[in-house]
């Protein structure tokens, strides 16, 4: 019969005892490191529900988001998807507004470009973009707001896009507002300078020349109507995924109708 020491028993007990400390150390680590996710409200919620049904975000075989040529329009909820962590909840007339900024595992930027001269007048990290989900009681409707800063605004501090929201806009800022669905259907911009918005931007694209009579002198003058088409561009995580005309911007020129003011060099 074998035969045991007192030492090699309480060798055998300590290592078998030092094995159960070690799997249960182990354990309360792993159980550390779960990452417990906040629950939300009841109303972001059924917000989320509606969104996730009614516009299903598709994967590829690499479980990647699917991704997108230049020229077609942008389907975002293909490319981005809200921070549902993050809502803001209030009313704007008889709609309850849910407003989300994009979630931030994608660092998603957008621009304009004038394509006949590849002149691009802001840079793609002035810009900043959120969902907005409003309810009226009975149905919910869905968009994309895209913020884009002129670079005087900013002064350098891109940290100043974030005051403005559907919501709020700061009192000098300047820059471009504008509103997708979330499938890419383009659906309005708005200007701003200086905290104001300016005139909606003409969907008129063509120059021409036109003559006209002052007082009795028939003294023939010119008018040039010079217009810009402006594609935006979407660019993730570094990378230009969609590219696709937007809106115009027309500025007539001549004696009639003096210098036109910018040219049409800063759109809208």
């Amino acid at each position: 019969m074998k035969k045991y020491t007192h030492k090699s028993l309480l060798f055998k007990f300590l290592f078998a005892f030092g094995i159960v400390v070690a799997a249960l150390i182990i354990h309360g680590c792993r159980k550390d490191h779960t990452i417990n996710v906040p629950k939300l409200d009841e109303a972001t919620e059924q917000a989320k529900s509606w969104y996730e049904a009614t516009y299903p975000a598709s994967t590829g075989s690499s479980g990647n988001l699917v991704t997108q040529s230049t020229d077609d329009e942008f389907n975002s909820n293909q490319h981005i998807k809200p921070d549902w962590q993050h809502s803001k909840k209030y009313k704007r007339g008889n709609k309850d507004v849910i407003e989300l900024p994009v979630d931030p595992s994608t660092k998603f930027n957008s621009t304009l470009r004038d394509r006949a001269t590849n002149r691009i007048p802001y840079d793609k990290n002035n810009s900043r973009s959120y969902f907005l989900l409003f309810n009226d009681g009975k149905k919910y409707s869905a968009y994309i707001m895209t913020v884009i800063a002129d670079a005087s605004y900013l002064k350098g501090d891109t940290s100043k896009l974030k005051n403005n929201t559907f919501n709020h806009n700061d009192p000098d800022f300047t820059g471009l507002v504008l509103y997708f669905t979330p499938k890419g259907k383009y659906v309005l911009v708005y200007g701003y300078k200086n905290g104001q918005r300016l005139a909606p931007s003409t969907s008129n694209h063509n120059t021409k020349q036109t003559q006209s009579v002052s007082d009795s002198n028939l003294k023939p003058q010119t008018q040039i109507v010079v217009c810009i088409d402006w594609y935006l561009q979407r660019w993730e995580n570094g990378v230009l995924v969609s590219e696709h005309y937007v809106f115009t911007t027309c500025e007539t020129y001549g004696d009639e109708g003096g210098d036109g003011g910018s040219g049409g060099t800063t759109p809208p």
